[in-house]
């Protein structure tokens, strides 16, 4: 079989291949000259077509009814993700009336390419520079915001849940539901405070709203430029859904100042007696009809000092922390930490403040009850040692203008500080005005001492802790008056026992003492009910009502009275006043057991107290009265008895005197020791007084008279 003709292809001539392969070339080059020139335009701004201009103005005159916008020039942008900007220059927008709403440098206009291809403008993301927005607060807390000064200037600013609605009506708008993002750029805010009668400006602020589902989120920061080095950084984050006027917000500041924050909210006014900038973030909501709902604070305060006033002398800290919820239907602040860290005290506290009598929103006082976990006080800065109490109570009243804390209750229960206190503390004639009262528990002297600041009453307080040592603390009152000048007046009261007590640092030590000591301003006084004291010789001397005062803690060298009032025997009240610095048996050359017998005695001995003491410094008059007195030295070879004599002792001499028998002989006289100043001889004593003549006397006496010569008793007259 043969095979089938096949068809003959049809011949194309060289000429004709040559013509196509050319005209291809030439199309493919055009289109990369077309890609290359839009390729070009991207990123670049360019004068729109007038049916985008005419579209513009159109759109917004209906979609701003009651004002007008004016712009100058409209360009067109093509982005690289394919999206067009449509960008108004020099935008001024009025009201119908020409009042100035707003002048803007630019706005930009996000829409989509084929958008434009259709005519059809359906915005995007919108994104606004040099805008001028008015934030005002009414004096009853509720928030307007308006662009530029038009509604600020007749109070006509839509309050926040006014505005809100308006923008979730315009963004369910068919020509708005594709709008994803509106963004502002050097943004200047004024802040009118019609409640703190005070206006804040920011400039080179930002904000951003952004819709998320039913969602609508607005971010921004601004900063704000005080008096000092460094500028406030304010961050803005908020939410609501669309539909619900309802909005959640939180501010978080930086270094903003204490009494610019202390303006903002009834429960940030206490921060006005502070100077100090403060960190931190606030969270809460705004209702439906405009007012707050509960607000969350962390705030973090730096250095500074509180100082309510310009003129009040400042008490510096370290820093400070805050964290606290505050429920406005409550007018109540829950404290969950509340501390302090400053050169005089630490504390850790939590509690509660009941806000009063609220005018314009801000209180003029709070109730506050506040517990500590931590109170330390700082070693060398108030004690002598550190101080550290685990629990610790404390209310009061705070009035906030003018400044004035009332402290109803102080409890400390810790067995080392049983301490209860009340007071008042408030600014007058540039001064701080304190009053404090208190009173504390048992415990025991060195206890007293550590709870004794080392600046206040330091003499004093010196004193104590040389002198009474041991013992127990019964019971104790204090008090504080603030006064002229940088001393307060100081009173303290303390019941004491088992203590000893040392008037000077010489004379014997007063043991198993129990009494008072108190501080009045500038007197002290140790006030004995018992104690004993036991000199070198003599046995112990046991005390009844005496006591040991400084008039006045502030002469130097300051003067010590001593009261004293006891019993015991002669030899040891003799030997306690042969002590130095008195040494009067010694400077007298007589010996302390010169009488034999017990007295009861009282006296005085008034002494400087400084170092170098001697007798002619001191005033020394001490009298008692003696019972079964005898004495074989008081005159050679004759024993000296007495049911009882009167004892007297100055710094001149010591004389007994009373009736008495001399070897048997009736007697009734005196005999007195000289006590010579030192560097003076000693003398001779002197006896002088009656005797009953008899003739048992004469013969006691070794005088030879005939019998007789004496019948019965003679009396000198």
């Amino acid at each position: 079989m043969t095979e089938p003709e096949q068809p003959s292809e049809p011949q194309v001539s060289p000429s004709r291949k040559g013509r196509a392969r050319w005209a291809l070339g030439v199309l493919l080059a055009l289109v990369l000259v077309l890609l290359g020139a839009g390729w070009a335009l991207v990123g670049r701004s360019l004068s729109a077509p007038d049916w985008v201009r005419d579209t513009v103005e159109e759109r917004l005159a209906a979609s701003l009814p009651g004002f007008q916008v004016l712009f100058g020039d409209v360009q067109l942008r093509l982005e690289r993700d394919g999206r067009t900007r449509v960008i108004l220059l020099d935008v001024d927008v009025q009201t119908a009336a020409g009042t100035p709403v707003a002048v803007l440098s630019d706005i930009e206009i996000g829409l989509a390419a084929y958008d434009l291809v259709r005519r059809k403008v359906v915005l995007r993301d919108l994104s606004v520079s040099g805008a001028f927005v008015t934030l005002t607060r009414r004096r009853d807390g509720r928030l307007g915001l308006a662009l530029g000064d038009a509604f600020a200037m007749n109070g006509s600013a839509p309050d926040v849940p006014t505005l809100v609605a308006q923008i979730d009506r315009l963004l369910m708008d068919e020509r708005l539901s594709r709008l994803q993002s509106v963004e502002a750029n050097a943004l200047t805010l004024r802040f009118e405070d019609a409640r703190a009668r005070r206006g804040w400006t920011v400039d080179g602020g930002r904000l951003r709203l952004e819709r998320q589902n039913d969602q609508l989120r607005l971010s921004g920061d601004f900063a704000l430029l005080g008096g000092g080095a460094t500028a406030t950084r304010l961050q803005l984050d908020a939410s609501s859904t669309i539909g619900e006027t309802e909005v959640s917000f939180g501010v978080s500041l930086n270094d903003m100042p204490s009494q610019d924050i202390a303006t903002q909210g009834p429960a940030l006014a206490w921060l006005g007696a502070l100077r100090a900038p403060i960190s931190g973030s606030l969270r809460a909501a705004m209702r439906e009809d405009g007012s707050l709902g509960v607000l969350n604070a962390t705030l973090q305060i730096d250095a500074g000092v509180v100082q309510p006033t310009p003129d009040t002398p400042p008490i510096p800290f370290n820093s400070a922390r805050s964290y606290f919820s505050f429920d406005p239907d409550r007018s109540q602040i829950s404290f969950s930490e509340l501390s302090v860290d400053s050169n005089l005290v630490r504390a850790v506290a939590e509690g509660r403040a009941t806000l009063a009598d609220l005018r314009d929103g801000i209180p003029s006082q709070m109730l506050v009850q506040v517990r500590f976990s931590r109170l330390e006080a700082a070693p060398d800065a108030l004690f002598d040692i550190p101080l550290s109490v685990d629990r610790a109570e404390l209310d009061f009243r705070l009035r906030l203008d003018p400044f004035e804390l009332d402290l109803g209750r102080v409890w400390i229960d810790d067995p080392q500080v049983p301490l209860r206190m009340t007071g008042k503390l408030r600014t007058s004639d540039n001064v701080w005005d304190y009053a404090l009262d208190g009173t504390f528990g048992a415990l025991t002297p060195d206890s007293l001492l550590h709870l004794w600041p080392v600046a206040l009453a330091p003499r004093t307080r010196n004193w104590v802790v040389d002198n009474i040592e041991g013992g127990v603390i019964r019971r104790g009152q204090f008090a504080l008056r603030s006064q002229d000048g940088p001393r307060p007046v100081v009173y303290l009261n303390a019941a004491f026992d088992q203590a000893q007590v040392r008037y000077t640092r010489t004379l014997p030590v007063v043991s198993q003492g129990a009494g008072t000591l108190t501080l009045n301003d500038d007197r002290f006084a140790v006030r004995l009910t018992k104690g004993t004291i036991t000199p070198p010789q003599g046995g112990a001397i046991t005390l009844g009502a005496s006591s040991f005062v400084i008039p006045d803690t502030r002469q130097r060298p300051a003067e010590g009275q001593i009261t004293l009032a006891g019993e015991g025997e002669i030899e040891a009240l003799l030997s306690y006043l042969d002590s130095p610095p008195l040494q009067i048996m010694q400077r007298a050359g007589r010996p302390v057991d010169l009488l034999a017998g017990r007295v009861a005695f009282d006296g005085t001995l008034d002494l400087p107290l400084k170092q170098g003491l001697r007798l002619p410094d001191m005033r020394l008059d001490m009298r008692g009265r003696a019972t079964q007195v005898s004495s074989d030295q008081i005159i050679p070879n004759r024993t000296l008895t007495a049911r009882a004599l009167d004892v007297s002792v100055t710094n001149d001499r010591l004389r007994v005197s009373g009736q008495a028998a001399l070897s048997g002989v009736p007697f009734e006289g005196s005999w007195t020791l000289p006590i010579p100043e030192p560097g003076q001889p000693q003398t001779g004593s002197t006896v002088a007084g009656t005797v009953t003549l008899s003739a048992e006397a004469a013969r006691s006496f070794g005088v030879a008279l005939p019998e007789g010569t004496v019948n019965g008793l003679v009396r000198p007259t």
